[in-house]
């Protein structure tokens, strides 16, 4: 389980104005949104997501969307 610090941590990293606005008007689906970065990575290489993709830094890095 992630620490409170880590969960704002990334609140603070994946929000933005633009995001904020979407969600507002039911635009963002976020169904993986409280994945640890590793949970992510695992999910890519079950999907066959390219390794190139999967192992960039930062990860997964502001505007990158799957």
């Amino acid at each position: 389980m992630a620490s409170s610090r880590t969960v704002a941590m990334k609140t603070r990293h994946n929000d933005s104005e633009m995001v904020r606005q979407f969600r507002i008007h039911g635009r963002v689906v976020e169904p993986i949104k409280d994945f640890l970065k590793d949970e992510v990575r695992a999910l890519g290489r079950e999907l066959g997501l390219p390794a190139q993709l999967l192992e960039r830094y930062p990860f997964p890095g502001p505007g990158l969307s799957i």
